[in-house]
């Protein structure tokens, strides 16, 4: 789950891809060296970076049947087993 910091760096990096057509307004940075940081999609289960085409937005436990109509899913997904 990420924490409040880490959404608003998402916000940042979806912000510059969409609405900064003249290249990016805010970066995301390491505090101790400046260099521009990169967000990252992990699997939490094995630490697996994924590219975001490999990714896609599903209905959580939560979500209502409003939103799991929205993402084009009736049902919640199985529970995941070990």
């Amino acid at each position: 789950m990420p924490t409040a910091k880490g959404e608003d760096f998402a916000f940042v990096d979806w912000g510059n891809r969409h609405y900064a057509a003249e290249g990016e307004s805010v970066q995301v940075a390491d505090r101790d060296i400046g260099r521009r940081l990169q967000l990252a999609f992990t699997d939490p289960d094995d630490g697996r970076v994924l590219a975001p085409q490999q990714c896609t937005v599903q209905p959580g436990p939560a979500a209502s049947d409003a939103m799991r109509e929205r993402l084009g899913r009736k049902h919640a997904p199985p529970a995941l087993t070990t």
